[in-house]
């Protein structure tokens, strides 16, 4: 474990409570200060006094009283300060506080007050010109460090909803990049076959059995076209929906899966495996059986006499592992299988290539991810991660 960090008391101490220390250290100054000012004014008049000891005559009263009275004006600065004491000191006093106050209130402003407010409005700018990749960070403990610490979470969520949001967009321009690709293949085919039923009208060549072979095959890609539009929709909901969790039995799970299993695969070309321990968990059951139909759908297409299903629990997450002993992916389609429209060998079926694409999104959807990868005894496997806290 790493140390805790240690703050002085400076940085730790809260802005009311330095306030208070500033307050008191600069009453302190002033009083010391005032003490001073008066001590030496009035040592200062003693000193003045005797220098101009001619300026003063004595004159003894009654009863041996000396009365001293000054006859001659004290000249400049020394007159002032000797005539007028009590007004030199107060006005001394008065400059003293003021310029007590002034150095408190920079010290102050310069310990609690300009360094965050610095980084504050930094980051505010930055912020605004949609620049997040900064960090917040303030040494102290005290309530601008707090609000610092506050600004920093904010960042984090700005930063990461901009992030979601970039890849939300790229995966929409990579999505609809792929479905105008796959596009193409139905619509030049179909202006092919446009084209010679167009020039099949007029010529005695083109039969009623060859026209009817060509119709079909052009119903063949209109439907086509109508599963990748349907695809596309299929993706755009799966987009939008929202994860309900709810408490599940580990046991239950399995066993629901299991189910599942036996109805898309042959019982005896099928291996299940799952725990045997009782474990509560917090899944979305419809969103986990759609990721398992189609992972066992990929494998029954592939598999040569197989499909193992194995269901792994650990932590936080489930673990839904589906592999079959077929030829396995092609090494570029390890990077590629989870692609829309990706597929590792061009089928003459209406296979789309979404199923590993829509699980993938599912997955993350959870909290989760879609691994694919090969088996070393040959196979394909392809493991779908939910979060299940």
């Amino acid at each position: 474990m790493g140390e805790v960090k240690k703050y002085p008391w400076y940085d730790r101490i809260s802005m009311k409570r330095a306030f208070a220390v500033v307050i008191i250290g600069v009453c302190a100054v002033i009083a010391l200060a005032s003490l001073a000012v008066i001590a030496v004014m009035l040592s200062q008049k003693e000193s003045i006094r005797r220098q101009y000891d001619a300026y003063f005559t004595e004159v003894q009263l009654d009863q041996g009283v000396i009365f001293e009275y000054q006859n001659k004006e004290i000249p400049g600065l020394n007159g002032l300060i000797y005539s007028e004491t009590v007004l030199v000191i107060a006005v001394l006093i008065i400059i003293v506080v003021l310029l007590t106050a002034a150095v408190g209130e920079m010290v102050y402003y310069n310990w609690k007050i300009r360094r965050p407010m610095e980084i504050l409005s930094t980051a505010a700018e930055r912020m605004a010109e949609n620049d997040l990749g900064f960090v917040v960070e303030h040494k102290t403990r005290d309530e601008f460090g707090q609000l610092c610490t506050s600004f920093e979470r904010m960042r984090q969520s700005l930063e990461y909803t901009n992030r979601k949001l970039w890849y939300a967009a790229e995966e929409s321009k990579r999505l609809n990049a792929a479905f105008a690709h796959d596009l193409r293949t139905p619509l030049t085919v179909l202006r092919g076959y446009g084209e010679l039923v167009g020039s099949g009208m007029e010529s005695p060549q083109i039969n009623k059995e060859k026209m009817t072979s060509v119709v079909a095959a052009m119903n063949r890609q209109v439907r086509r076209l109508e599963k990748y539009i349907t695809g596309m929709s299929d993706i755009q909901r799966l987009e939008e929906i929202s994860i309900m969790k709810k408490e599940y039995s580990l046991l239950d799970v399995g066993e629901e899966l299991k189910t599942y299993a036996q109805m898309l695969v042959k019982e005896d070309g099928l291996v299940f495996e799952m725990p045997d321990r009782e474990q509560t968990i917090w899944a979305d059951m419809k969103l986990v059986a759609e990721v398992f139909g189609n992972l066992l759908s990929n494998a029954r297409r592939y598999a040569k006499s197989e499909v193992s299903v194995r269901i792994s629990c650990k932590e936080e997450d489930l673990a839904v592992i589906v592999a079959d002993d077929g030829g396995g992916f092609p090494e570029t389609a390890l990077e590629k299988a989870a692609l829309p429209y990706y597929r590792a060998v061009k089928e003459q079926n209406e296979h789309l290539g979404l199923g590993l694409y829509i699980s993938n999104l599912l997955c993350e959807k959870h909290g989760g991810k879609l691994v694919v990868s090969n088996r070393k005894s040959g196979g394909a496997e392809v493991m779908a991660i939910f979060l299940i806290k």
